[in-house]
């Protein structure tokens, strides 16, 4: 609990932050940028629910790796695709769950002096869940929120850090329903563009 209140207290001071939209920044001429993220997905605080017969899991600590490609569209909005892999044991459960994500994502950009953007989105996407078990793999809608950092290191080039969260309102195997809410994961990561 104390890990989510840090993260959350972390978050809340970012976004407060003065925005300085107009500064000129090491971002302001990129028109689009490739990264790839790691990190760790951290457990709960909901449970993973499989109906019927009526399961219900909690998730422990995972990882994540995860790849992204974003162009702007205007001069403070990208939209991009984003695949990302997580991989989560399940508590009372024998054998880890493997997530895919494919998703679009659409961030606003904002500068925070020379070196530093916000990037706060979302994303909308296709979760495919494999579970090696007697439970077949699940196919579902993937909703999250993204709040991402970048530090600029210059020609293109950034250091990112990403505080967001995989779930499934809906999805399943068409035997059962296998859905969960928000899974919290944070991710560092590195990009370039042009």
């Amino acid at each position: 609990m104390k890990t989510y209140l840090s993260l959350i207290c972390i978050l809340i001071y970012g976004v407060s932050f003065p925005i300085t939209g107009n500064a000129q920044s090491n971002f302001s001429d990129q028109s689009w940028n490739v990264g790839f993220q790691g990190g760790v997905l951290f457990p709960g605080p909901g449970q993973v629910n499989i109906n019927p017969p009526g399961w219900d899991f909690e998730t422990e600590t995972g990882f994540v790796l995860g790849a992204e490609i974003d162009g702007y569209v205007a001069p403070k909005l990208s939209v991009g695709l984003k695949y990302l892999y997580s991989n989560a044991s399940l508590k009372g459960f024998s054998d880890a769950a493997d997530v895919h994500t494919i998703a679009g994502t659409i961030k606003a950009r904002f500068n925070i002096g020379e070196k530093l953007q916000f990037r706060p989105g979302a994303s909308f996407g296709y979760n495919r869940i494999e579970i090696n078990s007697d439970v077949d793999g699940s196919n579902g809608f993937n909703v999250a929120g993204i709040f991402q950092y970048a530090y600029s290191l210059g020609n293109g080039k950034a250091i990112t850090g990403d505080f967001s969260f995989i779930s499934q309102p809906v999805g399943g195997n068409g035997d059962r329903d296998i859905t969960f809410p928000p899974i919290i994961y944070l991710t560092i990561g590195y990009e370039f563009g042009n």
